[in-house]
């Protein structure tokens, strides 16, 4: 799960909800969305999931509700609740929408709580992710990380990480483009 530190509110979605009182998501027009998703994914997120950390394209990635709608109403239009998520019912914000109960909340991590900068680690055997806290380890689950597409999908980075041997850690990120907690992991595990 990747830490993201929420920037500013958007003139664009602050006005839009100010000037229009929406009392449901769907009052957001297509255009505003498709905006806000854009601007979460570039500006907070460099592009990838919030919870898996695979690189997002428009096609397949939509807003979640890290609190969903149906469980917390009043955080509908709450810009800290929202992030960018893969379309995937197999794990991330789907699989989570699928799990999760309203008091189940407080037991996992949000992308916004700095202890997700340090509650993973990962096996460059297989490309797990294992918690090292319990918050983690539900995290781990609710979010189904390590389904079986993810770990591919992060052991194919730990090869790739060695063929640029001699990169900075940043060149690699740009490079690669996902899985930057793994990187992050791999260069204080490697270096």
């Amino acid at each position: 799960m990747k830490y993201i530190e929420k920037k500013t509110i958007p003139p664009f979605y602050s006005n839009f909800i100010r000037k229009n009182k929406p009392q449901h998501w769907s009052e957001l027009s297509r255009e505003i969305r498709i905006e806000l998703r854009e601007y979460i994914l570039k500006e907070e997120q460099a592009s990838q999931c919030a919870y898996t950390e695979v690189l997002l394209r428009e096609d397949n990635s939509h807003i979640d509700h890290f609190k969903m709608r149906n469980h917390f109403a009043n955080l509908t239009f709450s810009y800290d609740n929202l992030f960018v998520a893969h379309n995937d019912e197999k794990w991330g914000a789907k699989n989570k929408d699928k799990k999760i109960k309203k008091e189940f909340y407080d037991k996992i991590l949000s992308p916004l709580s700095e202890e997700t900068k340090d509650a993973f680690s990962f096996s460059f055997a297989n490309g797990e992710i294992f918690g090292k806290t319990e918050k983690a380890k539900r995290t781990i689950e609710v979010f189904n990380l390590n389904h079986s597409s993810l770990k591919e999908r992060r052991m194919q980075t730990i090869l790739d990480i060695s063929n640029y041997s001699g990169f900075s850690e940043e060149k690699i990120k740009e490079n690669l483009g996902e899985f930057f907690s793994l990187i992050r992991f791999y260069f204080n595990h490697n270096s």
